[in-house]
């Protein structure tokens, strides 16, 4: 800010140039043209300094409109035009550097309650848009070292008591570290990771707990803030993002531009990764004294078995013996940013009240909602749903789940009476004998003729417990062999692959010396009969060297001598 003795050089302000000043907390407009005899009337050369340009009053606008030329794009923030927070800390009376957790400024939003103002008055605001430092502020010389701030949007829900703890954050940007510090998985720097969250997940915690109270006076509260609720409207949410195997680490030296690997390793999670076109290539640290320029890249394979040992180009020259290397995105923070998290806890979730989930509960669900009415009144139930569901209580070992499919059965009306509910056709969970699996498979193009339903298991058994055809205007054809070319079993017969056709039920076989044999029991192997009378049943059969024994009738049984030599 420039010092006040230089506004008397200005000679090129006209009649309708302005200038605003603080006069007792309330904005004045001062002729411009006129400025340097005020100045000289109201400051002696002696205090004409810099420090009478700022004000600790509140300055208040009453019904005014901002204005100020555009300034640089907002691509260049730094550069950009508009109004300025500078602070400083006070220590024992010094000024110093900004400290972490100090404001950095803010803009409240207050109003008239009937008796005073939220803001000049009050002290306070129904909204406020909060800076705070997210670091000590430091410099070394003119180039600044550490200046990383958070940004914090606050709001007071309605029918709640104004007061320092009732502002809800709707909007917190802070920054976090990945876990392990600001490094990759090799130990090589990164930046840390922008955090936005919308709502509130901060409360009163069981150490602290200071209740929030309604507007009514006193006989009302509540703990934490309310859940809050996100509506896209029209929107197509377009997700961008990196896999997070998207690293290797391995064995290899390099010649020049090309990089030969000897052996992949695993990653710090017992990973074998691949490596690729695009990557970072970078030692790994602490642990390879050989240095990598930093920006060298893997331009693409020459050799050997695809993403693993051989050969590779790289875009920068080295000559590197048989060391310890790494390869990750440029920048390993955007690893895992293809992927939605749900994290569920029980104990309402707030800060200091988190509980272990329990069996049955949901770790999270998909809804799907259509509206079945010309107008604006959303359908009253969902209409299918993906669940994460919770088949074990949650230890620090202990994490089953299963994950279940539901959906809304055909042809029954919104207004029906119960209400109709999507019901559950599959749960999949690993390792667990109890769960089931109920499929259903539709083809929406038309249900009058379904097409094929291929099943296989990679060459592995594959079981079939019962299977129900219902044929809905076609033959309902089960084709057991490879793209529909096996034996073919439908309602009007079995096709065999060589063109046969078997229409009635298999009798056996009619020969010389053969008997048709038809109805009869099979025979099942069971212990010696004790005597002719013991329990059993038709089909029985028991034997040793010399005899038969066999149960021709309900506990009913014949021995039968075997003959050995003769003529057969």
């Amino acid at each position: 800010m420039p010092n006040i003795n230089t506004l008397q050089a200005i000679t090129s302000a006209t009649s309708s140039t302005y200038l605003v000043v603080s006069d007792q907390g309330v904005a004045r407009r001062l002729n411009f043209a006129g400025i340097s005899s005020q100045i000289e009337q109201n400051f002696t050369t002696g205090v004409r300094t810099d420090q009478n340009l700022y004000t600790t009053s509140t300055v208040r606008f009453i019904g005014a409109n901002l204005r100020a030329e555009a300034g640089i794009p907002f691509l260049i923030p730094s550069e950009s035009i508009g109004y300025t927070f500078d602070y400083f800390h006070v220590t024992n009376g010094n000024r110093v550097g900004i400290k972490q957790n100090d404001t950095l400024g803010s803009i409240k939003f207050g109003g008239y309650d009937g008796a005073q103002y939220l803001a000049l008055d009050r002290n306070s605001s129904s909204v406020e848009i909060l800076g705070v430092a997210a670091e000590d502020f430091e410099a070394t010389g003119n180039t600044v070292t550490n200046s990383g701030g958070l940004l914090t949007v606050a709001v007071n829900p309605p029918a709640t008591r104004l007061s320092a703890l009732s502002k809800q954050r709707l909007l917190t940007f802070t920054w976090r570290s990945r876990a392990g510090g600001t490094v990759d998985n090799a130990g090589n720097p990164q930046p840390a990771i922008a955090n936005i969250v919308l709502g509130s997940g901060q409360g009163p915690t069981t150490s602290t707990n200071t209740p929030i109270l309604t507007n009514d006076i006193g006989t009302e509260q509540y703990n934490g803030f309310g859940a809050t609720a996100i509506s896209l409207l029209h929107s197509q949410v377009i997700q961008f993002g990196v896999p997070n195997e998207d690293e290797a680490f391995f064995y290899g030296s390099i010649d020049g531009e090309d990089l030969t690997v000897t052996q992949l390793e695993p990653d710090p999670f017992n990973r074998i990764g691949t490596i690729s076109p695009g990557q970072k290539l970078t030692t790994v640290a602490n642990l390879t004294s050989t240095n990598i320029v930093f920006g060298t890249e893997i331009v693409s394979q020459t050799s050997g078995a695809p993403g693993g040992t051989g050969t590779y180009k790289i875009s920068v020259l080295h000559n590197t013996p048989n060391v310890l290397l790494h390869t990750s995105p440029a920048n390993s923070t955007l690893k895992r940013t293809n992927a939605y998290i749900f994290n569920t806890s029980r104990g309402s979730g707030l800060s200091g009240q988190r509980q272990p989930l329990k069996t049955n509960d949901y770790l999270g669900e998909i809804l799907f909602q259509g509206n079945d009415r010309p107008d604006n009144t959303a359908a009253s139930v969902p209409d299918a749903i993906i669940r994460a569901k919770a088949i074990q209580d949650f230890t620090t070992s202990s994490h089953g789940t299963a994950v279940e499919i539901w959906a809304s059965p055909i042809g029954i009306p919104n207004n029906a009476s119960p209400a109709p509910q999507p019901t559950l056709i599959s749960s999949l969970a690993s390792g667990v004998t109890s769960f089931y699996s109920r499929n259903y498979y539709f083809n929406d193009a038309d249900l009058g003729n379904p097409t094929p339903l291929y099943l296989s298991n990679n060459n592995a058994k594959f079981y079939i417990d019962a299977v129900s055809i219902s044929p809905s205007g076609n033959d309902g054809t089960i084709f057991y062999g490879g793209g529909g070319q096996g034996v073919a079993i439908k309602s009007a017969g079995i096709t065999f692959p060589d063109g046969s056709v078997q229409t009635t039920a298999f009798t056996g076989a009619t020969a010389t010396n053969v008997t048709t044999i038809i109805n009869q029991p099979a025979f099942r192997q069971v212990s010696k009969p004790a005597s002719a009378t013991a329990s059993g049943e038709p089909g029985d059969i028991y034997y040793t060297s010399s005899f038969i024994y066999l149960c021709v009738n309900t506990s009913t049984w014949r021995k039968i001598a075997i003959a050995t030599g003769g003529v057969w």
